[in-house]
Parts: C-alpha cells; sequence; structure tokens
C-alpha cells in the first residue's frame, strides 16, 4: 500500500496546482534561465537563530511564478525552524512556500505565486535555521546537483538556471583577532662626544738679559 506522509497530504491540492502553472509556462520558457542563484556565506552565534538570504540577479522579464529546489546541509551544525522560509520583504513576498525539512540536512522548498511574475534582483528568499553546533563549525548550504527524481534541482518555472546556483555556508562564531600589540623598540641615541682640540703649548721664553 503506497504511504503518503502528512507533510505532502496536507499540501496536496496546492502542490498540484503549482505543478500545472509550471507545466504550462515550461513551454514558453526558455530551456536555462541566464540568473546567478546565490547561497550565502555567513557567521552567526551558537545558539542563535538566523535567516540564511539567498539572492539573485535580475529576474525581469522571465515571467517566473515558481521556484522549487532541494538545499543540503548539515544536522549536527544548524536545523530548519518552523516555518523554515520568510519571504517577508523579499522579490517572493506573498508567494505560497512549501518547505519540507521531513529529512534531516535536507530542506526540500516549493514557492509559486498566482500573481505578478518575480521581478528586479535581490534577496530571493529567506532560510531560517537554529545555530546547534559549537564554536568553530561549519554547515554547507549545497543546491543539489543530482536530477533523478525524487531529487528537485534548482529551478524557476521547471527550468534551471546558467551558471548553476552558487552554494553557501554557515560557520558558527566569528573570527577573533589574536594578532598582539608588540612594544614597539625605541632607540636610545647615545649623545656624540666632539673631542675639542687642545691648542699647543706656547714655549717659555728662557733668554736671559
Amino acid at each position: 500500500m503506497l504511504h503518503i506522509s502528512f507533510f505532502w497530504r496536507q499540501h496536496f491540492s496546492s502542490l498540484v496546482l503549482s505543478l500545472a502553472i509550471i507545466f504550462c509556462f515550461a513551454v514558453v520558457t526558455p530551456a536555462q534561465f541566464p540568473i546567478q542563484v546565490t547561497a550565502p556565506i555567513m557567521n552567526v552565534n551558537a545558539g542563535s537563530n538566523f535567516e540564511a538570504p539567498v539572492t539573485v540577479t535580475d529576474t525581469t522579464g522571465f515571467e517566473i511564478i515558481s521556484i522549487q529546489f532541494d538545499i543540503y546541509y548539515n544536522q549536527a551544525v544548524i536545523t530548519p525552524l518552523i516555518p523554515a522560509i520568510n519571504n517577508g520583504g523579499t522579490l517572493t513576498e506573498g508567494w505560497a512556500c512549501f518547505p519540507n525539512p521531513n529529512t534531516p540536512g535536507l530542506l526540500k522548498v516549493a514557492c509559486f505565486t498566482s500573481g505578478a511574475p518575480l521581478a528586479g534582483a535581490g534577496t530571493l528568499l529567506k532560510i531560517r535555521f537554529m545555530a546547534i553546533g559549537s564554536n568553530g563549525n561549519t554547515s554547507q548550504l549545497h543546491w543539489n546537483t543530482n536530477p533523478m527524481p525524487p531529487n528537485l534541482l534548482f529551478t524557476f518555472n521547471g527550468q534551471t538556471t546558467t551558471p548553476p546556483p552558487t552554494d553557501g555556508s554557515i560557520t558558527i562564531g566569528f573570527p577573533t583577532n589574536t594578532a598582539t600589540n608588540t612594544p614597539s623598540t625605541t632607540e636610545t641615541l647615545m649623545p656624540t662626544v666632539t673631542p675639542i682640540a687642545t691648542p699647543p703649548a706656547t714655549p717659555k721664553d728662557t733668554t736671559t738679559s
């Protein structure tokens, strides 16, 4: 008997609509979008909740109305918060996003809109995590590159990007300045003694009268 997880049952109708929209637009969009997608490289405090902004170059004119991706992380260093996506104040503000964090180390995300297509450059959305590792620990933010189902490549309207998305990383703790201030050596200049010339002795007149 086929088992469908609660997550997919809960969002099935929305996801079907999203896939239908993706299919319709796939025939009118380019084979690849010339948009650079970048995950951040950042330092965070241990135990903190933080948002990792995903940025894009200009998306104007491509009629983008859907996004999907898989991104991998180190579950011993960071873990997704609930909800795992914040798109407030971003290019996708108002879009419906469906993150699936059920597999440790993997976050699957699908977003779509029935409104205006994506436009502009900047922060596409923000992924919410908690830093659970120790200072010095690092987690890669690695975009999936395996196209075999059920894996998701990063796509707009079902089409990939060129160049491929750029990975990022999260490091817990901030670098410290280990340089020590070494007192400078001040050279003490000794006064130079200039010898004074002694005038020659005047011979004494020994002539007697």
